[in-house]
């Protein structure tokens, strides 16, 4: 056996020895959801030690506007998306967030309450009405103190 091929088969079983990633797993558990006819949206938001992009932000956020139950990783923004309003489960903890799902996809009445409060939170913390008009009162206050 040459040098090189040792060196190829010492890299290929120290590869092999990887574990899948968190990201991945959560992906792989979605899959076989919607393969039992379960509707699960992924954002696939990356690993935990990386900032969550904005436009998986916003998309958490219209997932919240549009009805959906939204479970979601205390990384990058989304646990303040979500609090109050959706599953928070720890990226890292593979049986955790795939009992999530399981309990979103199965249980109607949780998946109904999460739909209700996400719509709420939606209106209450993220339209942009409320935010011009949070936003108007707070330069009304600072413009009185000068």
């Amino acid at each position: 056996m040459t040098t090189a091929t040792t060196e190829a088969l010492k890299l290929t079983d120290r590869i092999n020895r990887i574990e899948p990633s968190a990201t991945m797993a959560v992906v792989a558990e979605a899959d076989k959801l919607r393969a039992q006819g379960i509707d699960v949206v992924d954002f696939g938001a990356g690993e935990p030690d990386f900032p969550t992009p904005d436009h998986i932000k916003q998309a958490a956020i219209e997932a919240l506007a549009s009805g959906c139950a939204l479970i979601a990783t205390p990384v990058g923004g989304l646990a303040e998306v979500a609090a109050g309003a959706g599953e928070i489960v720890d990226a890292s903890d593979i049986p955790a967030l795939a009992a999530a799902l399981r309990r979103v996809a199965t249980d109607t009445s949780l998946r109904a309450q999460l739909q209700q409060q996400g719509r709420a939170k939606a209106r209450e913390v993220f339209d942009i009405r409320r935010v011009t008009e949070v936003l108007d009162t707070a330069r009304g206050r600072l413009a009185a103190e000068l």
